[in-house]
Formats: structure tokens, C-alpha cells, sequence
């Protein structure tokens, strides 16, 4: 059971959840949609037990690219947003961090507390155009909960891996090759410097997990090191 921020009496608190096809993805555990879907299931039945006005944001394989569930103190909207997470999309689109973080802007109040809880694998891609974020972070309270898998860390000599997007970019990794091991493990951490650069430029709270962690847990211990003032 998390009890988080009291500060606040009244607060609104968003989700903001990637459902991408990328999130669809995992070798160990589960899916990091599944992962980041029990993040957001915490965090809103947590705000809900608090009587905090929770609205929802999923964007990415929804209805429209962006489909928003309005802030409420009732379950019903919650709930939807959970249905909808557990059923099969039905439209596929690739809404990127800057494209929600421009939308967010325009719905979220002065002092909300947004989580954006995604993998953001796709920062190498859209890491010049994240002003958006920046923006979002001077109005509201901004939390990233990073889920990821461990292969986006590393990956095994499993022979020549070829990977391929739905808009057709392929790449091709000679796994039994170190140095192309290698050359992975640098993209990662040049994913890891990056995530890191926006949250120190635009003052953000972080929170990593992967597939195999204890979601209540590594959310607990987060929360703990917020209250005292150590950052994350």
C-alpha cells in the first residue's frame, strides 16, 4: 500500500502511460507494458485511497493516438483505463514524449503531479524536441518511471540479431561479436546519460525498474527517498 505525498490535500494526479508497440516487448518476467500497466494500477489506486482528482493519459496503440480519461475522485475512468489495457489495440500509432508532453500541457493544472511511465527507448530519436517536457516540468510536479528490460541493457551471443520497426528500419547486431556487444551496451548508456541530462535540466524526480523488479517495492523505496529530500 503506498501513501504518497500528503503534503496536498487536493491534488490532481495524472498517468501518463506509453503503450507503444515497443512497450510490447520482454525476455525476462513479463512485458514491460505489463510491468508499466502495474505501475499505473499502484500509482492510481493509491491516489484514489487518498481521494486525489486522478485523470489518466495513455498514448501510443489507442483510439486516436492519445486517449485521455478526465479527472475524477471515482474508479469508473480508472477502470476503463485498466480495461483498455488489458485488451488487444485496436489502431496502432507511434505518439512520441514530446507529442504527449505538448498534449499534457494543455489539460494538466498549475501544481498536478504527472507520472510518465514508459521505457523511453525513444529519446535518441527525439531528444532535440522534448521542450515540451521541459514546459510540463515548470507547470507541474514531473515523475519519470522508467521500465525497461534487460536486454535494452545488454544482450547474449545469440548469433546475428535482426530487428525491425513497423516503419521498416531494420538493424542487424552480430551478437557473437564483443565488439558488437559492446557497441550495444554504449547505445544503453548513452540512453542512460541522456534520461539523466533531462532530469537534472528540468529538475525531475526518476524512477528505474525493469521486468524482473518487484514493482511495489523499487515504488516504496522511491517514494521514501522523495519524502526526505535525496532525489532520485
Amino acid at each position: 500500500h503506498l501513501k504518497l505525498f500528503h503534503e496536498e490535500k487536493e491534488r490532481q494526479v495524472l498517468l501518463a502511460l506509453d503503450v507503444n508497440a515497443k512497450m510490447r516487448f520482454g525476455t525476462r518476467s513479463t512485458f514491460k507494458s505489463v510491468q508499466a500497466a502495474r505501475v499505473a494500477s499502484l500509482l492510481g489506486w493509491s491516489a484514489l485511497d487518498k481521494q486525489d482528482r486522478l485523470s489518466a493519459c495513455l498514448y501510443g496503440d489507442v483510439e486516436g493516438g492519445i486517449r485521455y480519461y478526465p479527472s475524477k475522485r471515482t474508479k469508473q475512468p480508472f477502470c476503463q483505463m485498466l480495461k483498455t489495457l488489458t485488451a488487444s489495440p485496436k489502431e496502432e500509432h507511434e505518439v512520441s514524449l514530446a507529442e504527449v508532453c505538448s498534449y499534457l500541457l494543455s489539460i494538466t493544472h498549475t501544481g498536478a503531479l504527472v507520472y510518465l511511465i514508459s521505457d523511453f527507448m525513444e529519446l535518441d530519436r527525439t531528444y532535440t524536441q522534448t521542450s515540451s517536457l521541459g514546459l510540463l516540468a515548470k507547470k507541474c510536479r514531473v515523475v519519470l518511471v522508467s521500465v525497461n528490460d534487460p536486454s535494452d541493457r545488454t544482450i547474449p551471443p545469440i548469433g546475428r540479431l535482426n530487428i525491425s520497426d513497423r516503419r521498416g528500419l531494420e538493424l542487424s547486431i552480430a551478437t557473437e561479436s564483443e565488439k558488437g556487444r559492446r557497441a550495444y551496451e554504449e547505445k544503453w548508456n548513452e540512453h542512460v546519460d541522456k534520461l539523466e541530462e533531462l532530469k537534472n535540466s528540468y529538475r525531475l524526480s526518476l524512477i528505474g525498474l525493469s521486468t524482473e523488479s518487484d514493482v511495489s517495492r523499487v515504488l516504496i523505496s522511491a517514494f521514501k527517498k522523495m519524502r526526505k529530500g535525496k532525489g532520485l
